[in-house]
Parts: structure tokens; C-alpha cells; sequence
């Protein structure tokens, strides 16, 4: 009896600890190979094993809340739902022609606004964030960890070097590059931790399981990178979201950030992020097999296909238009082009891509260059089954998407070759689906070069039918003729391997199976079998006898062939030209089989002994004991980048990238966006009367642009058809199961465009041989036809909708300001100075709103006023008793009497505060830097000034012992007369609640009145650090290339900032407050160079 009590208590501590801490869900892949297991309590963990090892897991995944809150840390499960994928989804112009999407699955509701939804494949996992609130969240950051076994070896493409720096952001010189690299093999605890690698990233694990890590249905959202964050644990890393882009790069077509906001992204009410995808297989073969990320990507948007024709190009950049033989002389001309489509239609290609060079200019995309006439060719091609597809780079695109593809599809242009892209931030990976959105509403195709991995957008907008990065060919030059450069590189691999996967009788993994006693062990047993056509079946064994015998044959055979050109010349000191271009060709067959065998009793000579249910629990889950499997792919790509020069005044560039691969898919047409865009610059320095006022005035450059832009709205909306969703409805038994359709929107095709007009002038000036740097830019913005939701009288069954409610003018200021203050010898110091104004206002709102809307602290508005406003009631004091006095939407005073639901505009704008705008309207950073031969002082400070917050809405009728009191209590009114020295309501008694129950509306308008206001204006020192670059003569004696130390401390604390706040921090607010500060981090860093 001693012993019974002690362990009957530790049963139900336990279980109680389970039940009120901690929920574990397993799932296991169709196949049965892969389990997954999640726990959600204090963080939201998982692991993912096979039988005879944990391939990866992960110590917690999260989203930081700009607010403050993080969702994954004590969060509350609020329910679990199981559910079963398995169905053939057509998959046109895709490597196979429909894809199985077989998986089971897990979504994890919170009760704190958010979902976390899981998928086990037979060759992968995947999970993803789903918000679940009706508002616009940010984010500060995503908590990705992956956690391997000891020993794993990874294959990185790291990023390469970049010139782009940002003080005090971490990794900020990294986030911008053109995602190509050769891989580096190496082990997993070996990475270089100081390094970003972007997507995809392989780790082969002891046990021989490779895993591949991507995302997938990146929208709307940043791209992941990974670092090395201890031994064997990789961390994921993201772009914050750029606050300012300017023209640079390559001719100025790439959008180069040089300031970034302090969170990663906006997400948009009820948002799915992108799923974080881990292929998971035995043997590198299986990688090129998977179908994953098409499977994790959204449906395709569009309506009709038929349009898209996929085939193969000739491509006349590759060798620079250069042709032998002919009787005309070869170049950029009529003639060549005409050749080139001669060439493809004797050959059976499709298309003929016109590289860099066709046009006037990379900033004149409707001219095209030389004699060419463009028409004319794309007569010349149709006439012999060949279509022309353009080159153009990142900014000239975005800048005049609509009025371009609108143009040259009117024309007869096929597609679009965008290049320059160079980033997988939340405002590019939104550009990538605006740009497919516009170039299918023409019929056009659209290849993207210079640009992050691909992430499902094929299949979503199958009109996409390319992503190239490819690195290596390039490095390997020839320079036959004066500034031209050739690269050539070849290679032919056969690879063939065979694993044998031995599983005996007394294995772990065997016993597993055969595991039938206690009563509760069996019944926890994944391994075992239960007969779902029988309800009164217990699990049983599928291997009475003996144990498992696996084996896989691979074999590849891979030809690769890449050439590239580089050329720069300056004729005349006038004429400044540089050309890039190359191209790539990759074939790869691969042909796999797997066996697995059941019962082989490996000490009874090999002699199999199966049971019949190891077969029929295989044909129920969905696995497989054999298969075989052949893949072929084939890429082909060409790119080009060309700028041209007169004499550094006036600068045009362009770039294009064409790529060809039997994995494109279609597209449908669907709804897109108009837009146009002129701009020119001016480089003033350049002429030959500015050398009069050199050095006072070292170099001044004037730009101008104008541009009609477009945006399709959040994306959620839609406008084109009823939207239908399939369903697969939950049954109590398998056999039940069935799927259905649900009406999830109706028809709204009166829905267009959200439109911005956009004026931009701006000057870069350098004084005093550049000691003093001053750029300034200005904008003015009239954007119409914005969407919101409206009231209807539900006709149909939708009384909410979207339409076109609104209407905005803004404009707005910003100036950079850098100066070398002091420039010796062994000491430097330099001052950056940033400022920004901002102004918007509302001038057209067809949509009507609530008191509490206005009031709550998110942000909403009224005709007349910015965008996202704040509205208080009137507060008017204290009464006799202590209880707050506030003016009602009705304009009478009360404690007790309000409807927050009063949508009665005249009331609203009559009796309502305006109290200021939620965003702030004027925000910069001052940074100054020290440097003393090794030694290197930085000071960066933030500021934003303009805006207003909500204070923490903690006033009540009524508490409990469970309510922190904040420190306002401390001056709440206590006795008669106190209501002429205090705004501080008093504690509600019981007889007073009693007398009047309606009190706590009071209370409630109290909290979202004028009293509740602070300004959100704060001056923030960021960051201070210091380091020091220990000399050369020094660290030559130890052998090293290179040896610094650095001292980091960030957020150390707020100078300014207002004293009603009591301390919080302004700068990340919630819903109806403010959060706490942010935390202070302190960093050491050592770097060794060997």
C-alpha cells in the first residue's frame, strides 16, 4: 500500500500536467516511414523521426508581434483537427502531368488569434502560421529553428559578397544579392556562422536521411534565409521590410534599400503565411522527384490556360548577335533577328528571346533600338510559328507594368523576361505575384531572372515559367577581342548507387512491430494494425516473423554547358557601354527504384514470412512496397544586361533574362493591374560648366518621375466569380468519407483596380569634394478606386463586401544628410542624418464605420482626415463620486449611457475627438561614427515624432484578485474633492454597481477617451558598439587573414518619450495599448579570417 499511493499520485500529477500544460499530437506519413510529433505548451515544438532516428525538430517555433506578443510562447490550444489529403490534382506543363497530393495532416487552432497548421508526406514535412484575426498584424520577426542529429553534413549555398551596408542591422549586408553560388559541402557544425545561406539548403543526417529545406507559397511575406546558429542547428533569418528603395545597381534598374523598417512584414487580417518545407528522402535522386513545393502552392487563380504554349527558344545573346556566314553584317538589326527566327522555325523552336540590347535604352522600354521594328518581327515570326519574348530589368518594369504589357501584347509579344529582382523581401515577393497577375491579363509569359528560388508561384500563376539563378560559367573567361570577355564551362556525371536498408528479427524497430502487451502499450502502438471495417478490433501485429528488408537503386546521368560574355568599351570617352550576357544548358535523366519486403527472417536463411495484413494496412494508408520511378529534366537559360552612357550625364540601362525548362507550367488569365511610368535623370556634375563650382559643390544630380501605378487590393479579395471551395467534411469512420463544396464569396465584378497617381522629384548634391552629402526627394501621390468593405442589404447573402470606397492624397519629404566631419590620417568621424515628413488624407470614403471602430486604437478613419487615425470620446472630468464623465456620440455628458455601435456619421464627426494619426508623420535616425586606426565607435540613434497611441484599456467597474493594477491606481480618486486634482477614476464599489449596472460602459468610454492619449513621439538610442581590427603585423605572427572584435549593445534606452507612457515603449504598441520596451541586447563578436 506504500508503494500504491506514491504512484497513483504521480499518475494523476501527471496527467493533470498534461492536461493543463502541454498538448502532444502524432501524425505519422501515408507511407508510415515518417512521424511527426507536436507539442504545444509553454513553446510549440516538434520532431520528426523515421525508425531509426530523429531527422529534425525544432525548439520552438514563433511569431514576434511588432505589439510586443509573441504566438507560440504559453500559448493556449484551443482545438486540434486531423485530416487526410489524398487526391490527383491536374498538373498542366508541369514535370508530370497531375501531381498525388497524399498527406496527413494537423491544424492546431490558438486561443490567441493564430493557427498552426502541419503536413507529413511520404517524402517531406511542412508547416505554417495561419492568422486568425479580423486586423492587420506586424511583425517583428519569425522564430524558425531546425535542430539536427550530431554528426548531420549540409550542402550551403551561401550568399555572396555584396557591397550594400547597414549599420546595425544584422545580416543587412547580406539581404540583398542574386541568390547564386556555388555550394559549399561541409559539416552541419562547421558552417559559417558569420554568413547568410539562402534556399534551397540540403542536410544529410547519419542515419543517410536527406533533408531539403525551402519555402513554399511565398507570398506577400519575406523569403527565408538560414545561419548557423550552435552546432547542429540551423536558424531561420528574414529581410525586415524596406522603409526607403532608390534606384541603383546595374543602370539603375535594381531597387536598392537603404533603409529598412524595424519589423519583416504587414500581414494582412485572416493571412496564410508561406509554408516552411522540408523534403525529406533517403537518397539525393528523390530530391529531383519531389513535388513538394507544387504541392504546398496555392491553386491556380486563373480561368483559362490555353493561351500559354510552352517550347523551347533560340536565344541571340548568348553568342552577342554574332553570326558567320550570312551576307549581312550581324549585330543588333532587323536582318539578325529575322535570322534567329529563321533559325528557330527551321528547327522546331517556339520562341526567339531578344535579350538586352533590343531596346533604346533600359529606362526607354517603348523604343526600341537601331533599325529594328519590332511590328514587323512579330509578323515576320508569326508567319513561321515563332514568338518573340522581351527582355526588360527589375525597375523599368515595375515602374510601367500595365501600359507595358498592355503595349507590346496589343503588339503580339508573347512574354516578358524580367531581370534585376535581387531581393526576396515582402515588398518583392509581393512585386513577383503583381507581376505574373498583370502579364497573364495579357496573355503573356513571364521569366524571372536575378531572383530568389522558386517557391510554387508556377503553379498559383503557371504563366511564370521560370526562375533562373545559376552561378559558375562565368568565372571560367576568354577575351578574344579588347573588353569582351568569354566564359565556357561543360561537364558530363554518371552516378550510380545502391542502399540497403537490413531490418532484423530483433531490431528495435522489428520488436516495435511484433510489441503487443501491456494493454496500454498496444493501444499506443503506431506500429500496430487496427481493422478500421471492424469496430470491435484491437490492434494487431503485421509481422509476426522475422523483419524488414529495404533497398534503393539510383542512377544519373547529367550533361551541363554554360557560356557567358562580358563587354565593356567607352568609345571616345562619350560612348560608355556594358554588356552581360550568357546562357546555360542542363540535362539530367534519373531513374530509381525502392523495394521494401516484409518478413525476411534473416537467421532462418533469408526465407520471407509475410502476413496479408501488412498488405492491406499498406493499401489503406496510402504505402507503397515498391516503387519505380524515371525523371528527365531539361533547362535551358539566357540572360542579358546592357547600359548605355553619354558621358556620365545621361544613363540608360536594361537587362533580360530568358529561361526555358520543362517544369514551366500555364496560366489562366485573371485580373491585373494598369500602370505606366516616366522618369529621367540628369547627372549635372557631368557638364562641362560645373567644373566653376567645383570643389564647393562636388557633384548634383536631379531625377524626375511620373507614374500611374495600379494594385488588385489585398489578397483576399476578388472580383472575377463566385468563389467555391472543396472541402472534405469530417466522418466518424473512414469508410464515411466524403468531400463537398461551401460558397465562400459571391460574384463582385464591379470590383477594379486600386490606382495611384505619383509625382517624384528628387536631387543627390555633394559639397566640399563630397564631405557633405544631401539627398532629397519629394512626392506627391493621388491614389483612388482603394478598397474597403461596405454595408449592403445582403442580397444574395454577403452584407459585407468589398468596393471601391475610397479616395487619398498624400505627399511627403525625404532627406538623407551624411557628413566627414573630420578625415585624418588615423582618425575619421561621420555623421548620417535621416529625415522623412509624411502627410495623407482621406478625401473620399463611401463606406460607413462605429464609434468603437474609430475609438479602439487600430486605426480608422473618416472623410477628411489621414488614413489611420485615432478618435477619442470627450472626456470631462470626474463627478462627485469618482466615476469618469464623458461625452457620449449623442453629445450628452455620462457615466453610464453610450453606444459604441453608433455608426451615425453626423454624430461621429459632431461629438468624437480627433485625436491624431496612429502612423507617425515625421521620423528619421542620427548616427555617428568614430574611427581611430583599428578602433571603430558607432552611435546610431532613432526618432519618430507625429503620431498618438491608445493607452492600456485597464479601467473597470469591477476587479479580481488576478488584475495587475498599473501605476496610474496610485493617483486614482479616493475621497469627495479629489476629482479636481486626479482624471483617475475610482474603484467602482459593489453598492455603486448595484445601483446602476450600466456604470462599466462608463468605464469602457473612459478608456477610449481624450484622458487615454499619449503622444507616440520618442527619441531611441539604438545602438551603441565598438570594435577594434587587431593590425596586420600582429595577426600575421598567428596566422590569420584577419582578427576583429566587437562589442554590440542594442535598444540600451529611450531618451525622449512621453511621460504619460510610464515607461512603455511607444514604439510597438498594441491593440489598445502599448507593450512593454524592448529588450536591451548585448553582443560579442569575434571574427577570424584564415
Amino acid at each position: 500500500m506504500r508503494k500504491f499511493f506514491p504512484v497513483l499520485f504521480l499518475l494523476l500529477s501527471l496527467q493533470t500536467a498534461a492536461l493543463g500544460k502541454e498538448k502532444t499530437c502524432t501524425i505519422q506519413s501515408p507511407d508510415g516511414r515518417l512521424e511527426l510529433t507536436v507539442t504545444c505548451g509553454e513553446r510549440i515544438v516538434y520532431n520528426v523521426r523515421t525508425e531509426n532516428e530523429r531527422v529534425v525538430s525544432s525548439d520552438g517555433v514563433a511569431l514576434e508581434l511588432a505589439d510586443g506578443r509573441t504566438w507560440g510562447l504559453s500559448s493556449h490550444v484551443k482545438r486540434v483537427q486531423h485530416y487526410l489529403l489524398d487526391e490527383q490534382v491536374p498538373a498542366p506543363f508541369y514535370k508530370r502531368s497531375q501531381v498525388a497530393d497524399r498527406c496527413n495532416g494537423l491544424l492546431v487552432e490558438f486561443r490567441e488569434g493564430f493557427a498552426l497548421e502541419f503536413r507529413l508526406y511520404d517524402d517531406g514535412m511542412a508547416y505554417r502560421f495561419l492568422s486568425r484575426t479580423d486586423d492587420e498584424v506586424t511583425l517583428r520577426g519569425e522564430r524558425a529553428p531546425f535542430l539536427f542529429p550530431e554528426g548531420s553534413t549540409a550542402v550551403v549555398p551561401y550568399v555572396r559578397d555584396t557591397p550594400q551596408q547597414h549599420e546595425g542591422l544584422p545580416f543587412g549586408e547580406q539581404f540583398m544579392q542574386s541568390f547564386e553560388n556555388t555550394y559549399t559541402e561541409t559539416s552541419l557544425s562547421a558552417m559559417d556562422s558569420t554568413r547568410l545561406a539562402f534556399l534551397p539548403l540540403l542536410v544529410r543526417t547519419p542515419g543517410g536521411e536527406r533533408v531539403c529545406i525551402t519555402d513554399a507559397d511565398l507570398e506577400s511575406y519575406p523569403g527565408m534565409f538560414l545561419r548557423r546558429a550552435a552546432a547542429d542547428r540551423l536558424e531561420g533569418v528574414f529581410a525586415p521590410c524596406p522603409r526607403r528603395i532608390v534606384a541603383g545597381g546595374y543602370d539603375r534598374m535594381q531597387g536598392v534599400v537603404e533603409e529598412y523598417e524595424p519589423y519583416i512584414a504587414r500581414i494582412a487580417a485572416r493571412q496564410t503565411l508561406p509554408w516552411r518545407a522540408m523534403a525529406l528522402v533517403r537518397n539525393d535522386a528523390e530530391l529531383a522527384q519531389t513535388d513538394l513545393v507544387w504541392r504546398l502552392a496555392s491553386p491556380c487563380r486563373l480561368d483559362n490556360i490555353s493561351w500559354i504554349e510552352p517550347g523551347k527558344a533560340a536565344w541571340e545573346w548568348w553568342n552577342g548577335w554574332g553570326l558567320y556566314g550570312v551576307d549581312f553584317e550581324a549585330g543588333i538589326n532587323q536582318r539578325t533577328y529575322e535570322y534567329y527566327i529563321d533559325f528557330a522555325a527551321a528547327n522546331g523552336l517556339r520562341y526567339v528571346v531578344m535579350d538586352d540590347g533590343w531596346s533604346a535604352g533600359h529606362h526607354r522600354p517603348f523604343e526600341t533600338a537601331g533599325d529594328i521594328d519590332l511590328p514587323a518581327l512579330v509578323a515576320y515570326g508569326a508567319e513561321r510559328g515563332v514568338g518573340l519574348i522581351l527582355w526588360i530589368g527589375y525597375l523599368p518594369f515595375a515602374g510601367q507594368m500595365e501600359e507595358l504589357c498592355a503595349h507590346y501584347s496589343k503588339m503580339g509579344i508573347r512574354g516578358f523576361k524580367v531581370d534585376f529582382m535581387d531581393r526576396d523581401d515582402q515588398l518583392l515577393t509581393d512585386f513577383v505575384y503583381e507581376a505574373a497577375r498583370t502579364a497573364a491579363r495579357y496573355g503573356l509569359l513571364l521569366d524571372l531572372h536575378g531572383i530568389y528560388k522558386p517557391t510554387g508561384v508556377q503553379r498559383t500563376y503557371p504563366n511564370v515559367v521560370n526562375f533562373e539563378g545559376v552561378h559558375g560559367l562565368e568565372q571560367v573567361k576568354w577575351s578574344p577581342v579588347e573588353g569582351l570577355d568569354l566564359s565556357a564551362l561543360g561537364a558530363v556525371k554518371y552516378q550510380a548507387s545502391i542502399q540497403e536498408h537490413n531490418i532484423t528479427e530483433s531490431s528495435n524497430q522489428s520488436v516495435a512491430y511484433r510489441t503487443v502487451e501491456p494493454t496500454t502499450v498496444r493501444d499506443n502502438n503506431p506500429f500496430l494494425y487496427t481493422d478500421p471495417d471492424n469496430p470491435y478490433a484491437v490492434p494487431v501485429t503485421v509481422l509476426p516473423k522475422g523483419g524488414i528488408y529495404e533497398r534503393t537503386d539510383n542512377k544519373m546521368l547529367s550533361y551541363d554547358f554554360r557560356a557567358s560574355a562580358t563587354y565593356n568599351k567607352t568609345f571616345n570617352n562619350t560612348h560608355i557601354i556594358n554588356l552581360y550576357g550568357g546562357m546555360s544548358v542542363n540535362k539530367i535523366d534519373r531513374h530509381n527504384t525502392w523495394f521494401r519486403g516484409w518478413g525476411l527472417q534473416y537467421d532462418m536463411g533469408m526465407e520471407p514470412y509475410y502476413d496479408y495484413l501488412a498488405f492491406k494496412q499498406g493499401m489503406e494508408s496510402g504505402s507503397k512496397y515498391y516503387t519505380i520511378g524515371d525523371s528527365f529534366y531539361r533547362e535551358v537559360a539566357f540572360f542579358f544586361n546592357g547600359t548605355y552612357s553619354y558621358k556620365g550625364r545621361y544613363t540608360i540601362n536594361g537587362t533580360y533574362r530568358y529561361e526555358g525548362t520543362n517544369k514551366m507550367g500555364k496560366s489562366r488569365k485573371a485580373r491585373w493591374l494598369p500602370t505606366w511610368n516616366i522618369s529621367g535623370a540628369w547627372n549635372v556634375h557631368e557638364e562641362k560648366f560645373f567644373s566653376h563650382v567645383q570643389p564647393a559643390l562636388s557633384h548634383l544630380s536631379l531625377k524626375a518621375s511620373y507614374s500611374l501605378t495600379a494594385d488588385r487590393g489585398p489578397s483576399y479579395v476578388t472580383n472575377s466569380l463566385a468563389v467555391i471551395k472543396a472541402s472534405t467534411p469530417w466522418r466518424p469512420t473512414s469508410g464515411d468519407t466524403e468531400t463537398g463544396l461551401k460558397v465562400s464569396s459571391l460574384e463582385n465584378a464591379q470590383l477594379t483596380y486600386e490606382k495611384k497617381h505619383e509625382l517624384n522629384l528628387g536631387l543627390d548634391v555633394g559639397f566640399v569634394n563630397n564631405r557633405i552629402n544631401l539627398a532629397f526627394d519629394w512626392y506627391k501621390r493621388n491614389n483612388f478606386d482603394l478598397i474597403g468593405t461596405v454595408t449592403t442589404q445582403g442580397i444574395g447573402g454577403e452584407i459585407s463586401k468589398y468596393g471601391n470606397v475610397a479616395e487619398m492624397k498624400s505627399n511627403g519629404v525625404e532627406i538623407s544628410l551624411s557628413t566627414k566631419n573630420v578625415q585624418t590620417k588615423n582618425f575619421s568621424w561621420t555623421t548620417n542624418f535621416i529625415y522623412s515628413h509624411i502627410h495623407n488624407e482621406v478625401t473620399k470614403l463611401e463606406t460607413s464605420t462605429r464609434a468603437m471602430t474609430l475609438v479602439s486604437g487600430t486605426g480608422f478613419t473618416m472623410e477628411g482626415y489621414p488614413a489611420r487615425s485615432l478618435f477619442s470620446f470627450q472626456f470631462a472630468g470626474l463627478n462627485e463620486v469618482g466615476l469618469p464623465v464623458v461625452v457620449n456620440t449623442e453629445g450628452k455628458l455620462s457615466s453610464s449611457s453610450f453606444n459604441f455601435q453608433d455608426s451615425n456619421e453626423n454624430n461621429l464627426k459632431t461629438n468624437l475627438v480627433y485625436s491624431g494619426p496612429v502612423d507617425p508623420t515625421d521620423l528619421g535616425s542620427f548616427g555617428n561614427t568614430f574611427q581611430y586606426k583599428g578602433w571603430r565607435l558607432n552611435v546610431f540613434m532613432t526618432y519618430s515624432f507625429g503620431n498618438v497611441v491608445r493607452l492600456n484599456p485597464v479601467f473597470s467597474s469591477i476587479y479580481s484578485d488576478l488584475d495587475a493594477m498599473p501605476r496610474e491606481f496610485k493617483n486614482r480618486w479616493m475621497v469627495s474633492g479629489d476629482e479636481a486634482v486626479t482624471n483617475i477614476p475610482a474603484i467602482a464599489s459593489k453598492r455603486q454597481r448595484q445601483l446602476n449596472s450600466s456604470i462599466s460602459y462608463g468605464y469602457s468610454a473612459y478608456n477610449y477617451s481624450t484622458a487615454r492619449i499619449a503622444k507616440g513621439d520618442f527619441i531611441r538610442m539604438k545602438e551603441i558598439s565598438l570594435s577594434y581590427d587587431f593590425p596586420k603585423r600582429l595577426i600575421s605572427k598567428l596566422r590569420f587573414s584577419s582578427l576583429s572584435l566587437k562589442l554590440q549593445a542594442t535598444n540600451l534606452f529611450l531618451i525622449y518619450a512621453d511621460k504619460k507612457l510610464n515607461g512603455q515603449d511607444p514604439e510597438f504598441y498594441n491593440t489598445g495599448g502599448v507593450a512593454a520596451p524592448v529588450p536591451r541586447q548585448f553582443t560579442l563578436t569575434i571574427r577570424i579570417g584564415l
